[in-house]
């Protein structure tokens, strides 16, 4: 059994009263990962015909560690995250990332303002065998 460690940190000292210094480790318990960098292919919010999906629905046996990053330069080029038939649920500017635990169960897709922007993306987690990516 492998470990992933996630850690963050949030730093400023003028974004509140008094400076803010936050920092937080996590281990992440997993036996596979992948990392992936490809162009986004639909810019139809709320639509799955053109959504690149960045994990498949019980992959992952129990958590689904999901880490993507917008690889635009622009900040108004976003990605949007959803899953399934749901309402979007994350949006990433250009140049910004997001670490987020997603529900084993559901597929998570992604679309952007454009086609053809690059997102990288990984998933960690306990691999299910009765699942095949293909």
């Amino acid at each position: 059994m492998a470990t992933l460690r996630a850690s963050i940190s949030l730093n400023s000292a003028d974004v509140l009263s008094s400076p803010l210094a936050l920092t937080t480790v996590s281990n992440i318990l997993c036996d596979t990962g992948s990392l992936t960098r490809a162009k986004i292919l639909g810019v139809a919010p709320g639509t799955l015909a053109n959504a690149r999906v960045v994990y498949k629905a019980n992959d992952k046996t129990e958590v689904a560690i999901l880490f993507i990053r917008n690889l635009s330069t622009e900040k108004e080029k976003y990605m949007y995250l959803h899953e399934d038939q749901e309402e979007t649920f994350a949006k990433i500017p250009g140049g910004s990332f997001a670490l987020i635990p997603v529900e084993p169960t559901k597929t998570i897709y992604i679309y952007g303002t454009e086609t053809d922007q690059v997102a990288e993306y990984g998933v960690f987690g306990l691999d299910s065998s009765a699942v095949a990516l293909s």
